[in-house]
């Protein structure tokens, strides 16, 4: 589970978004994470060197909304940052431990057409100047720049891809982790096809394949749309479809990521995309994108947008404290469940190895992730496989009004929110035995069992 803060914030002058205590406390309850600084304001991007900041205002009008959705974009988009920026950057990263992936602009051309590297070189080796550690991407959404009025084709971005990674190749100090190429709506045929003809041509000069998902449209989803079976089942097939491009047509153990994710594209959904049903599409996600081969999955984002983690005033959303849970119980190493996949499913189940690094568990634990998206019936599930009668920890979130629009969220009936700016609440959970657990309806949770004793979790690791 990672973060990203989209470079349009940076376009509004980071919406006067300040790195204060409070920031620092909440980024560092999601560590360790990468911070992908991306987006379409990415490819309007120029660094100015000598300081000059060409922002926008950062009033409200913008913040809420993807620039991506307006019209008669292009040249009014293009903006600069300056060396400020990239210390800002680095400075939230840091101090939440976290890396950054910085999405460099593709769209500089020279006049035959290739990539012109010359300005994002000057963010490279202003980077390495300062000592700071950044991964690269190149570009957002290249198969849909034709909105902008450009054309990018898989076989020219793949070329381009190669001058970026022959630069990292002369001179490692730059960095060495290029991923890409953030292809978006896999859903559609023509998607897929230029993900494939990319990696053929890039394929063996990526770390890992990035691609972006969202389930709808921001403006016309509907509160039902955030829990219906056949809405989150649809993300299986690009995940599998995903997964086989990457293996045809990588070097071995190049991984998926979905390098930008939310629930509702164009910047969420009004009343919905910050409040407590957003939870059934980004736990969901989750879990069934460690199950079906996602190596990271980045969450847009942690502020700006109706989707965001934290609200304007930096305060957490109900996703925030379900994302510091998965931190702090779920480990990489993903376990079967039976008809875990299956279509339709209202109870949806998940488990994991317990992530003993950043919880108070022993190796041998296990975590099961499970939600219950019928809107009027309780769920119940047993444990077997030699978990009958075992204790179990339950952390079960519920909307803290009883409503699924609630924007506070509840672990185990008491309300979440920060102790003070340095201060995240203790998580604690309620112990109950694995012959029954039930989940009440439209309500989610993680169960940990510490006494599994699965062999499979007695030497797990953690990662990003």
């Amino acid at each position: 589970l990672s973060i990203a803060i989209d470079t349009n914030l940076l376009r509004h002058d980071w919406y006067g978004l300040k790195v204060c205590d409070k920031l620092t406390t909440l980024a560092k309850g999601l560590q360790p994470a990468y911070l992908r600084i991306g987006g379409t304001a990415a490819d309007f991007l120029t660094f100015d060197n000598n300081g000059s900041n060409q922002k926008l205002s950062h009033g409200d009008e913008g913040f809420f909304d993807d620039p991506a959705m307006e019209e008669n974009l292009d040249s009014e988009m293009n903006f600069t940052i300056s060396k400020t920026d990239l210390d800002k950057v680095h400075e939230i990263a840091s101090k939440g431990g976290w890396d950054v992936v910085f999405d460099l602009n593709v769209l500089k051309r020279s006049k035959n057409g290739s990539w012109d590297p010359t300005n994002p070189l000057e963010i490279m080796h202003y980077v390495r100047e300062k000592g700071y550690n950044f991964a690269w991407q190149l570009g957002n959404e290249p198969n849909h720049l034709s909105k902008f009025g450009r054309n990018m084709t898989a076989p020219q971005l793949g070329k381009d891809f190669s001058k970026l990674r022959e630069i990292l190749h002369n001179d490692p100090s730059l960095g060495t982790i290029i991923v890409g190429p953030d292809a978006n709506a896999l859903e559609d045929q023509t998607a897929k096809d230029y993900l494939k003809e990319f990696l053929e041509s890039g394929g063996d000069v990526v770390n890992a394949v990035t691609w972006h998902h969202y389930y709808v449209n921001g403006r016309t989803a509907k509160i039902e749309d955030f829990y219906k079976a056949t809405i989150l089942d649809g993300l299986v097939a690009q995940l599998k479809e995903v997964s086989d491009i990457v293996v045809s047509t990588t070097p071995p153990n190049t991984k998926p990521w979905i390098g930008e994710t939310s629930s509702a594209y164009g910047g969420g959904a009004r009343g919905l995309s910050d409040r407590y049903v957003a939870g059934f599409m980004w736990l969901d996600k989750l879990g069934l994108s460690a199950r079906l081969n996602e190596d990271i999955v980045i969450r847009q984002t942690l502020f700006g947008g109706r989707y965001a983690l934290l609200d304007s005033d930096m305060n957490p959303n109900p996703d925030y404290w379900l994302s510091v849970l998965y931190k702090r119980l779920v480990g990489t190493e993903v376990l079967e469940v039976d008809k875990g996949l299956e279509s339709g499913r209202v109870l949806r189940v998940y488990a994991h190895c317990t992530n003993h690094y950043l919880s108070h568990y022993s190796p041998g634990a296990i975590t099961v992730m499970a939600m219950n998206i019928d809107p009027s019936k309780e769920a119940t599930f047993c444990l077997t496989e030699g978990l009958q009668g075992l204790k179990v920890d339950q952390y079960l979130l519920t909307p803290s009004n009883g409503e699924p629009t609630s924007q506070f969220v509840s672990l185990n009936g008491k309300v979440l929110k920060l102790v003070d700016d340095k201060t995240l609440p203790s998580l604690e959970p309620k112990q109950i035995t694995s012959d029954r657990i039930s989940i009440p309806p439209l309500a989610m949770g993680f169960f940990v069992v510490p006494q599994a004793n699965a062999t499979a979790c007695m030497d797990t690791y953690v990662k990003h």
